[in-house]
C-alpha cells in the first residue's frame, strides 16, 4: 500500500486513457458523448472518494464496490 498525491486532472486523464484503450474514444463515439462519459465517471469517483474513509481499500466488481479492508487493517494478519 502507498499513498499517492493524485489531482482531479490526473484522474480525468486516467479515465480518458482507459476509455480510449477500451475502444470508446472520441474517434469511435462522438466527442460530446466521450466528454459526458468521462465527466460522469469522474464525478461518480469523486462522490465515492468523499464517502470512503482515508486508508480504506476498495475495489470495483461490476457495478458494486467491495471493501477489501478498513483503514488501519492493511498489513495486519
Amino acid at each position: 500500500m502507498r499513498d499517492l498525491s493524485v489531482s482531479f486532472d490526473d484522474v480525468r486523464l486516467a479515465v480518458e486513457g482507459y476509455y480510449v484503450s477500451a475502444g470508446m474514444g472520441p474517434d469511435v463515439i462522438s466527442a460530446r458523448e466521450f466528454t459526458e462519459m468521462v465527466a460522469e465517471t469522474t464525478g461518480d469517483m469523486e462522490r465515492i472518494a468523499r464517502a470512503v474513509p482515508v486508508g480504506a481499500v476498495v475495489r470495483r466488481r461490476l457495478n458494486h464496490l467491495v471493501w477489501r479492508s478498513e483503514p488501519g487493517e492493511v498489513g495486519r494478519q
